[in-house]
């Protein structure tokens, strides 16, 4: 057991050491130069902190020849921010309507199991009462 142990943890951490020697990071600069195919590849498989990096760069590079970078960029995230306010509404709406579906059949089979029971009280009263 303790050799499974032991074999275990190495594979796991030579596995983990291949994950981080795969990523790469990126220029600015040689970022958007590439294929716009090989940049969305790399942007899915970025974290949250790899693309505040990469977006924090892109805006450095870019203020050299635009200096209104950062309210275009504010610009566009805060439409970005909106248009997924939008969205989450949308999914909150019919996450609401999922819910009143779910509340009508639990009360209807609730209405259904207390008519039954009553029917049933009843007919054994008829039983017993013979």
């Amino acid at each position: 057991m303790r050799r499974f142990l032991i074999i275990f943890t190495l594979l796991a951490t030579v596995f983990q050491l291949n994950i981080h020697a795969e990523k790469k990071q990126y220029a600015p600069d040689e970022f958007l130069n590439m294929n716009t195919d090989r940049a969305f590849e790399i942007i899915a498989g970025l974290n949250k902190t790899e693309a505040e990096e990469l977006v924090s760069g892109i805006r450095q590079a870019a203020k050299k020849d635009y200096k209104k970078i950062d309210n275009f960029y504010f610009l566009i995230s805060h439409l970005e921010s909106i248009k997924a306010v939008e969205k989450e509404q949308k999914r909150l709406a019919s996450l609401n309507m999922v819910y009143a579906l779910g509340f009508l059949l639990f009360t209807g089979f609730t209405l259904y199991l207390f008519l039954a029971q009553r029917k049933t009280i009843r007919e054994l009263k008829a039983y017993l009462e013979k």
